[in-house]
């Protein structure tokens, strides 16, 4: 979110430059299954992870008002939840 190279928050965080990445790119996949207005329960199956890791992304992207993803097709998230299908 503050545009920072992998290898300073690496730093900042204790975590690994791997660590790091893996975990933005969990957030990227997340997001776009968000901005596709996929249910938490889809995303999770989507992904690999876990709905309750699924649902803390989720919750951090509305906390830090997480623009949709350039071309996702995705519509800002106004804090409401997706209707199941």
């Amino acid at each position: 979110m503050e545009k920072k190279p992998t290898s300073q928050v690496a730093r900042e965080t204790f975590h690994s430059a791997e660590d790091v990445e893996h975990y933005v790119q969990c957030f990227r996949r997340i997001q776009l299954c968000r901005d596709k207005r996929l249910s938490p329960e889809e995303t999770a199956q989507a992904t690999g992870h876990s709905l309750s890791l699924v649902q803390e992304y989720l919750d951090l992207m509305r906390e830090f008002r997480i623009p949709p993803l350039a071309g996702s097709g995705g519509k800002e998230d106004s804090g409401s939840q997706p209707a199941h299908r």
